[in-house]
């Protein structure tokens, strides 16, 4: 990503990207969100043994927002820290190391300029908390793109053409956090020159607003070829909030991994398995469980969900329900990053995951929520690439331990400032 960054210091001297401009010549304006949750999770290993965990988390995210005629600042400085019962970091089986115990990094800081309907700027564009996210809690939406593609924060440089119902975001960016932290949302081993191009774009009618999305990513591993993934995705909403407080949304999505594992195959046995003889060896006695190949693998996943307010109660409450299923060898960028709080659509569930979340809100500022998740593991990424699966039972032999279920209840509260 040498030319991106090359870009990213010539174009250092632009500021913001809004495509709507405003009527002040300047305005500067910080706002802000603090969540706290409580979570138990719960674990159905392969060897029929459960582990129990807890989590409490608590943070602060500050949106710092600068105008000035046609250009933009946006800043989202984050911090967070966690504990758990058992004293233990948490792990995620996309990262090669457990999340920090605390942490602060920038879910997006960018710029831009704008010029009739084109904007184009430079910074950390912020796919977290993109569509569908926003129906699970207050209806903001400050992400772009599909959640169930990816939830990662990428530096990129992008442009935005806008018309009155519709905006198409495009760009290239990374995901090497080499000039600003981000979060650790994907392994380190992932990070380093592999490169991400991307168009999305937004129509609204109506009570209508339909999503697409396209990405292309170049993966490597420690600077090695790795894989080229194409993902495509479109998302649907329908929202008749207003007149009878009910939303139904779908986010059907299709991939295409093709992998080029083989070329990184030393680099990825000394990593995962710490020497590549103890990865030769695995691999030639449990040869189900490895791809160190050069195939390609295709997946489709859809969510479908459901949210009903209510407002006889003396507080205004919803609920919603979602449906997240795979097929084949599903594959997208979607981490289940401890951040939003809500994990039921990561790329490595096989094949159902169920969300049921109950809101309350408390006041015009803060919102309780009770969320139960239920994820299905019934198959487990091979190594090399994980998209392609082994039934879960059947990973090394059954020889290791891995996880076939989580069920995970979530108290969570956000107090925006």
């Amino acid at each position: 990503m040498k030319h991106l960054l090359i870009v990213i210091a010539l174009m250092s001297g632009l500021l913001g990207t809004e495509t709507n401009k405003t009527e002040e010549k300047s305005n500067f304006n910080v706002s802000g969100k603090v969540m706290a949750y409580y979570t138990n999770v719960n674990h159905d290993m392969t060897d029929e043994t459960k582990t129990d965990s807890e989590i409490y988390y608590i943070s602060t995210q500050l949106n710092i927002d600068y105008t000035y005629e046609n250009f933009y600042f946006q800043a989202t400085p984050y911090v967070y820290t966690y504990d758990t019962d058992s004293g233990e970091k948490i792990e995620n089986l996309t990262n090669t190391s457990p999340y920090d115990k605390s942490a602060i990094f920038f879910r997006s800081l960018y710029m831009s300029y704008t010029f009739d309907a084109w904007t184009f700027g430079i910074g950390v564009l912020p796919f977290t908390n993109s569509m569908p996210m926003k129906f699970s809690d207050d209806s903001i939406q400050d992400g772009v793109g599909l959640n169930t593609l990816n939830d990662n924060a990428i530096m990129s440089v992008f442009g935005i053409y806008s018309t009155e119902n519709s905006k198409t975001i495009f760009g290239a960016g990374t995901l090497d956090q080499k000039l600003i932290k981000t979060g650790n949302y994907i392994s380190e081993d992932l990070r380093e020159d592999t490169e991400i191009y991307f168009i999305i774009n937004t129509y609204e009618h109506d009570k209508w607003i339909f999503t697409n999305e396209l990405m292309y990513v170049d993966m490597k591993y420690d600077k090695m070829d790795l894989s080229e993934i194409y993902m495509y995705g479109i998302g649907v909403s329908w929202d008749d909030t207003e007149d009878s407080g009910l939303v139904v949304y779908n986010v059907a999505a299709a991939s295409m991994y093709k992998n080029n594992s083989s070329n990184a195959k030393n680099e990825i046995y000394s990593n995962v398995f710490g020497s590549v003889a103890k990865g030769e060896y695995l691999e030639s006695a449990f040869p189900d469980s490895f791809a160190m190949n050069t195939e390609t693998y295709y997946g489709a996943s859809n969510l479908l969900g459901i949210r009903y307010e209510m407002d006889f109660l003396p507080l205004e409450t919803f609920i919603n329900f979602e449906w997240f299923h795979t097929m084949g060898d599903w594959t997208s960028g979607n981490q289940g990053n401890i951040y939003n709080g809500k994990i039921n659509q990561m790329f490595n569930i096989r094949d159902n995951a169920y969300y049921v979340n109950y809101g309350i809100l408390t006041s015009k500022n803060s919102l309780l929520r009770f969320t139960y998740s239920c994820l299905e593991f019934d198959e487990f990424g091979k190594v090399g690439a994980p998209a392609s699966t082994v039934p879960a039972e059947n990973f090394l032999g059954g020889n290791k331990a891995v996880r076939t279920n989580i069920q995970a209840i979530h108290v969570i509260f956000t107090y925006k400032f």
